[in-house]
């Protein structure tokens, strides 16, 4: 399909000049004597990035994450940042026109090891890489979702993240192999990319049953006893669904920008 290289093409924009950055915070590393590697994460590091892309930043520290020090680091490398609450606090910066989220995380070899939730993410970064085929195929998917307003794990969508997305590509290998696999998806689907269950039913034995209660269970590659699609809810998961079939009755470009749905239409 021809629109669909289309789409890919309007979306293949060069990344911003990032290693600046990173070189900035090395430098006030070393100058402080911490041990930290600092390097690209989020989609840009993973290929699976469009035109509006995020640009993450890992400081990864070997032991100790600290937002405060990291603070401090920051202050001496670039006149302005912005400080954000969460579960571990993290920093804006904007360099040259483009924003930048720089993120301290633990370095970590195996989830088990993590201190907090954003440290895994470096194992979800090098986890893409090493399995993605085809980024391109990310980004249809993402363009996708994002038109039929299932995309993002926000509270107020519930959808599919970036990271589920990419597990499904690398599941079924392409967006159209993903689209026929999803028209057929029922309640209770069990994606286990990484093979840590010898079955479904080991699965739903195993599995903590607070993370059995979304209509998808996609086993996290990285940690087996997360399920990546705990917060999709019945309604974006149909409303999946349904966009997969009609795209398949009749596909086109159209697909691709913000229509309205029920879940009565299925």
């Amino acid at each position: 399909m021809r629109f669909l290289q289309q789409l890919i093409d309007e979306n293949n924009v060069k990344l911003a000049d990032y290693k600046t950055v990173i070189d900035l915070i090395k430098e006030e590393l070393k100058k402080h004597e911490i041990k930290a590697d600092v390097v690209l994460g989020g989609s840009a590091a993973k290929g699976t990035y469009l035109k509006n892309y995020d640009m993450d930043i890992f400081v990864r520290f070997h032991k100790n994450p600290d937002s405060d020090l990291l603070e401090i680091i920051l202050k001496g490398a670039f006149k302005k940042i912005e400080r954000v609450h969460g579960s571990r606090d993290y920093f804006k910066i904007y360099h040259k026109g483009i924003e930048y989220e720089i993120v301290p995380v633990l370095k970590i070899l195996r989830a088990s090891e993590a201190e907090n939730v954003t440290d895994v993410s470096s194992l979800h970064v090098d986890w893409v890489k090493k399995k993605l085929k085809n980024p391109d195929q990310v980004k249809l998917a993402k363009l996708f979702c994002k038109a039929q307003s299932v995309y993002g794990a926000e509270s107020y969508i519930n959808g599919f993240s970036g990271y589920i997305l990419e597990i499904l590509i690398v599941q079924y290998g392409t967006f159209m192999k993903m689209i026929e696999a999803v028209s057929r998806w029922k309640p209770r689907t069990i994606i286990d990319v990484g093979k840590h269950y010898k079955s479904q039913k080991t699965i739903m034995k195993k599995l903590n049953i607070a993370k059995l209660q979304s209509p998808i269970i996609v086993i996290d590659p990285t940690q087996k006893d997360r399920n990546a699609a705990a917060s999709v809810t019945m309604e974006t998961f149909c409303k999946f669904i349904f966009a997969a079939r009609q795209f398949l009755e009749d596909p086109s470009k159209e697909w691709f920008t913000k229509k309205k749905f029920s879940c009565a239409m299925l």
